[in-house]
């Protein structure tokens, strides 16, 4: 065979394989962009979507973003991941830090978002959270304060242990008003059962003379008897 015809196709075989390679690394790289507007198309994650992609591209495609991104959404990407349960530790850090934040002036805007970040890890099993989610409510009003005061009389009236042993490492006046926001509960007050069954549970607890919670749950009780009587005057008043 002559030589030029050779090195001809020597030539078209190295060009073939080089080729190759970038145009999947190029179609890779555009899978990825795909999921990852997919689960965070501005800002803000949502989850649900997780459920029609496979899993370990979902995380490729995070970790690729992750780095580089800032602001919200390394926020929402760190959240995602540890729905994903990648690097779980580092990344449900990140969102408790955030948690811990709200309210400064860099996260006041995105509150709201960041802290159902929180709960749904909680809901998910991480009781760890309720403590930063506890912090996010000293001070908050408004929607904030809806938000949280809904998830903190579930929270209490499902498992008041969990509740109190949180709320007890607070002082004793925000210990009152973390409990007026779940007596509050979404800004109309506690339904019958709900506060049946939180009021039985908490003087329950506080008659305990040997239970290291029975001041707290007395103070909780104090709060969520006001903050429920409250939330259902205002509704009153309101209509």
């Amino acid at each position: 065979m002559p030589k030029l015809i050779i090195y001809f196709l020597l030539a078209s075989m190295v060009l073939t394989g080089c080729s190759g390679q970038p145009r999947k690394a190029s179609a890779a790289s555009s899978k990825s962009k795909d999921i990852l507007h997919k689960l965070i198309p501005d800002e803000f994650a949502e989850v649900s979507k997780l459920n029609g992609i496979d899993h370990k591209e979902a995380v490729s495609a995070l970790l690729d973003a992750q780095e580089a991104a800032i602001g919200m959404k390394k926020i929402s990407i760190a959240y995602l991941l540890a729905v994903l349960g990648q690097d779980y530790e580092d990344n449900r850090n990140a969102v408790a830090t955030a948690i811990s934040g709200c309210g400064t002036e860099s996260n006041s805007d995105n509150c709201e978002v960041i802290t159902s970040y929180g709960t749904d890890l909680f809901n998910r099993g991480d009781k760890t959270l309720l403590k930063p989610l506890l912090e996010a409510g000293i001070g908050s009003d408004g929607t904030l304060a809806e938000t949280l005061g809904d998830f903190y009389s579930n929270v209490l009236w499902k498992d008041p242990q969990t509740f109190l042993q949180s709320l007890s490492e607070f002082p004793k006046e925000q210990q009152a008003e973390l409990s007026m926001l779940a007596g509050a509960a979404d800004g109309s007050g506690m339904g019958d059962d709900m506060s049946r069954d939180v009021r039985q549970n908490l003087s329950q607890i506080a008659g305990q003379k040997n239970n290291d919670l029975a001041l707290v749950a007395k103070t909780c009780l104090d709060g969520v008897n006001k903050g429920d009587k409250l939330a259902k005057s205002n509704a009153t008043t309101d209509k």
